[in-house]
């Protein structure tokens, strides 16, 4: 037994040292430096009460031992206050350094007979350790239990896990130093030194435990986000390169545009002046379609350079602009076109130019995106909260998850034996983020229902000025992260219709919210909904959410149908609209009231 105890002391000292370094290395949080520093004084009260104590022959030696011991059990005190105010986050971070200059005061009585001295042969407390250690022990414990019991009322859920650890852990080391007090164990029969000693390895233990599964939290958080940062670097590179392609694109069209020229020029001459037979005039026309193909490449990497600078905004009526464009560009297919939300205007502000450049990019898609066949174009425009969203939908031949993961990369085409640049989505992106905006594309292939297509939506800015205001305010939508995969697309799709829904970490964080239960739209995983479904039936407005491989979706409850695409377009046409009429509800019931 004692063995064991031993065990458990020397690896709650390796703890200690380990987290002391790893802050002082790397600076990364104080809260490792306190808890660690904290372990080491403890581990060290348990060491003497196991290692030195049982050894110690004359009084004298007794005396000093117990004085050192109470030195480290002051010095124990400051910094497990301090680590306990940086993991609840409590204001007053002044009061562990007063209970340091406190320590620092009391340390030097205790090697003076005034704190312990001997009587009878035995360590004995005199006046000022009832005057100074023992209330200064006394309020340092009041002090510890009323920050984990406060920090438990207003902590996060996988917060409150931390907080009761410890608080248990303070219970057992306080129980042990009762017993202690109390006597109620034989020294003759007892396996260990003291409760007082078990109380501390049992703390220790609990502490380091649960320190070290946040350890390893952080980590797993640190690599998520160096592998985001990773992605970013990747993204960054390819702009990059870009960018100086943009820097020489004058250049290079320049002198790509004088050798086409020559080329063209010459081919039509040899074409006029020499009596060619039909295989030379078959080669000299594929040399001026290769010539022309060329000179319209030259011309959309002219056209990349340039997107990415909006020098003027002028107000654009979207109604207008898609309309004309449509009836001048494809008259054959107007009727394969359906316009939804154009019986009235729709204005935001960018370059004419510019925007009918993407349209007729997307437009071109999907008519070529037909196989040979006829397509259908839906063409949808909503205002919404300040926001024009606008959505493209076909039913061409769609794509698969690779091809949408590439689907607006630059040079990626799946038409280069059709002359393909590649560039034409990448252009479009480009211009679309020039004007504020977002664009976002779904394929209605992996949805896996017998539907093939595409469907890119695209959000503007309408008035900026109104946008910081609606960004700030908070929505009575709550997304919970627990068992949520893919959440990183889930919150993307919100900033892109500038909605802040609560972000909490499991089902006990929604008690924080501002909004009743039945205000709220709760988005929550298939795996959480089924573990706490008897907890979430208390929220009527329930969505589920999954995905699969590239798409999200998401089953709404109240509705009860089968699962739809999780986009733009769901966000602003059900969950926020749903949960305003909601809020103005209640609002309404509150004012007849």
């Amino acid at each position: 037994m004692l063995l064991v105890l031993q065990i458990l002391c020397s690896f709650l000292f390796a703890t200690g040292f380990l987290f002391t370094l790893i802050d002082l290395r790397t600076k990364y949080d104080r809260s490792f430096r306190y808890f660690g520093l904290s372990l080491i004084f403890l581990a060290s009260l348990a060491a003497i009460d196991m290692w030195v104590f049982p050894r110690l022959g004359s009084d004298r030696e007794h005396l000093f031992w117990q004085r050192v011991y109470h030195a480290v059990a002051c010095l124990f005190i400051p910094y497990s206050l301090s680590y306990l105010y940086l993991i609840t986050k409590r204001r007053g971070s002044q009061v562990p350094r007063y209970f340091l200059f406190a320590t620092l005061a009391i340390m030097p009585f205790l090697f003076t007979d005034w704190m312990l001295t001997l009587r009878d042969g035995k360590v004995t407390p005199a006046v000022l350790y009832f005057a100074l250690f023992f209330p200064y022990g006394v309020v340092y414990g009041a002090m510890t239990n009323i920050i984990l019991i406060q920090g438990l009322k207003s902590a996060a859920a996988n917060q409150r896990k931390i907080l009761w650890f410890h608080l248990i852990g303070f219970a057992l080391l306080s129980t042990g130093g009762v017993l202690d007090m109390l006597g109620v164990v034989n020294p003759a029969t007892q396996l260990f030194p003291s409760y007082k000693f078990l109380g501390m390895i049992a703390y220790g233990l609990m502490a380091s435990m649960i320190f070290t599964e946040r350890f390893l939290h952080i980590l797993q958080e640190r690599q998520t986000t160096f592998d985001k940062l990773e992605s970013a670097y990747r993204d960054m590179e390819q702009v990059n390169a870009l960018k100086q392609l943009g820097e020489s694109t004058a250049i290079i069209n320049h002198e790509i545009r004088n050798y086409m020229f020559m080329i063209a020029g010459n081919a039509q001459l040899l074409q006029e002046a020499e009596h060619l037979s039909n295989k030379g005039n078959a080669i000299v026309k594929n040399i001026l379609s290769s010539v022309e193909r060329l000179t319209a490449f030259s011309d959309d990497i002219l056209k990349l350079s340039r997107t990415q600078v909006l020098k003027e905004r002028h107000p654009i009526n979207v109604t207008e602009l898609i309309k004309g464009l449509i009836a001048r560009h494809y008259p054959e297919y107007q009727s394969r076109f359906t316009l939804v939300g154009m019986d009235r205007e729709h204005f935001l502000f960018g370059d004419w130019g510019k925007l009918e450049q993407v349209f007729i990019n997307l437009f071109n898609n999907s008519i070529e995106a037909g196989g040979g066949l006829s397509v259908n174009i839906k063409v949808k425009v909503t205002t919404e909260r300040g926001l024009l969203m606008l959505s493209i939908e076909d039913n061409g031949l769609g794509c698969d998850k690779a091809q949408l993961d590439r689907l607006f990369q630059a040079f990626y085409t799946t038409k280069k034996a059709s002359g393909g640049t590649g560039l034409g989505m990448s252009i479009s992106r480009t211009i679309v983020e020039s004007h504020g905006g977002k664009i976002s594309a779904y394929s209605k292939n992996l949805a896996r229902k017998g539907e093939h297509g595409m469907k890119l939506i695209m959000t503007f800015p309408t008035y900026e000025q109104n946008m910081a205001e609606e960004a700030g305010r908070k929505h009575p939508i709550v997304l919970i992260k627990e068992g949520m995969d893919n959440l990183p697309d889930l919150i993307r799709v919100f900033q892109n219709v500038k909605v802040s829904p609560y972000i909490v970490q499991d089902i006990e964080d929604l008690k924080d919210s501002e909004y009743p239960p039945d205000s709220l739209t709760i988005l929550v995983s298939a795996k959480t909904m089924a573990s706490r479904f008897k907890t979430l039936a208390a929220y009527p407005c329930l969505c589920m959410v999954s995905h699969h491989e590239k798409n999200l979706y998401i089953l709404d409850h109240a509705r009860g149908n089968r699962p739809e695409l999780f986009s733009e377009e769901y966000v602003v046409s059900r969950l926020l609209r749903k949960s305003s009429q909601r809020v103005r509800l209640r609002e309404r019931q509150f004012h007849l009231a």
